[in-house]
């Protein structure tokens, strides 16, 4: 998404992809345009879901954050990574 788009617009796009995918079962994943993949991936992270990125060896401690705000101290847990 190259410009900014409301609460509203980016849950419409998400709710638009999961409906393919709900539809059409893996069909519709590869129906999913980027626009909605990224705003299936923007609302989960809103909702609270962590970030794990590719090659990321320390896991945060806890994959969801209920309030949607993910700090440092989810990765400060020993005997991670």
């Amino acid at each position: 998404m190259t410009d900014a788009i409301t609460t509203r617009e980016m849950l419409e796009r998400a709710a638009r992809g999961v409906g393919k995918v709900d539809l059409l079962g893996r069909r519709g994943i590869t129906l999913a345009s980027m626009d909605e993949i990224e705003a299936m991936a923007l609302t989960l992270a809103c909702l609270g879901v962590v970030a794990i990125q590719p090659g990321q060896t320390k896991l945060p401690a806890r994959l969801f954050v209920p309030d949607g705000v993910v700090s440092a101290e989810l990765y400060a847990v020993e005997g991670r990574g």
